[in-house]
């Protein structure tokens, strides 16, 4: 489905910030461990067996007509409008550590969705696009999950980094270009995490404390992972102008409140520990629709 070409009716929100602030892990894929297959899977909320992404369960509930404060009403209402409960989750290794299950678990029980993924560690914008591009066995296996034309994506990218805005449009564009005749989903992009330092006993590789001066020195790489990446993806979305984008900065929200000043929620500065990818997720739902363009 082709960009509108008029922003006046492009419904782009921002949740959690007046400037949409993300993470990135930067020059960080130089040293990541070799990457593994991706995972595309099927999960009910009550623990069933996988579903084929195919398969639509047909919500009963009635339309509801009043304007989504929360995150949570708007994917109800999303899904209601579409009498279709599937969410399609893609992204990195957060994706496939914690974000997913949490997701399925907890966004499938209190809202009755059906949740899949597709993810692969260390993985980009420009990588997916490439991986799709080539026809690869991972890029087909997201293709056909898009052909499926699941109402509402969640997107959880950038910790790996981000090149520019282009391949944030890209992916966007290649998303939507699936859906033409039926609407585009909705789609809920969600920046990288903020990082910390590791406590004793917890790898520390990946950042460093300072004094030090390297992209891996805690100031430099924090400001590159809420700044500079986060405009990327901010500029990225404005340039696709499709309609019912919502970004969401972690660095915004109530699950990562004073997380300059917390013991670290990591496993080694980077990866979420699951309790707070539990509480991201949980508290996602029930944050304000603000701050809409």
């Amino acid at each position: 489905m082709k960009a509108k070409k008029s922003p006046k009716n492009t419904k782009m929100l921002i949740i959690g910030a007046s400037v949409l602030t993300a993470a990135s892990f930067g020059l960080f894929l130089a040293t990541r461990p070799k990457v593994k297959k991706p995972i595309i899977t099927s999960k009910s909320s009550k623990n069933e067996d996988a579903k084929s992404l195919q398969e639509i369960t047909p919500t009963t509930d009635k339309v509801n007509t009043q304007q989504p404060k929360t995150l949570g009403e708007l994917i109800q209402k999303t899904s209601a409008t579409k009498n279709d409960n599937r969410l399609l989750v893609i992204g990195d290794s957060q994706v496939k550590r914690n974000l997913y299950e949490c997701i399925m678990q907890d966004w499938g029980n209190r809202l009755g969705l059906s949740v899949s993924t597709w993810n692969k560690e260390g993985t980009t914008p420009a990588k997916i696009l490439d991986l799709m591009g080539n026809n690869t066995p991972e890029g087909a296996e997201l293709k056909n999950a898009l052909k499926q034309k699941p109402p509402i994506i969640f997107i959880q990218l950038g910790d790996n980094g981000i090149n520019g805005p282009t391949e944030v449009k890209a992916l966007l564009s290649k998303i939507v270009s699936n859906y033409k005749g039926v609407g585009n989903p909705l789609i809920i992009w969600s920046g990288p995490f903020p990082l910390c330092l590791p406590i004793p006993g917890q790898d520390t590789k990946y950042v460093k404390a300072p004094p030090c001066s390297t992209w891996r020195c805690l100031p430099n790489f924090q400001n590159e992972k809420r700044v500079v990446i986060t405009n990327k993806i901010k500029d990225g979305i404005a340039q696709a102008n499709l309609e019912d984008i919502i970004f969401i900065s972690p660095y915004e929200t109530k699950a990562f409140e004073n997380y300059e000043t917390r013991t670290c929620f990591t496993v080694d500065g980077i990866h979420l520990t699951r309790a707070i990818a539990q509480d991201y997720v949980t508290t996602l739902l029930d944050m304000d629709l603000v701050n809409a363009k």
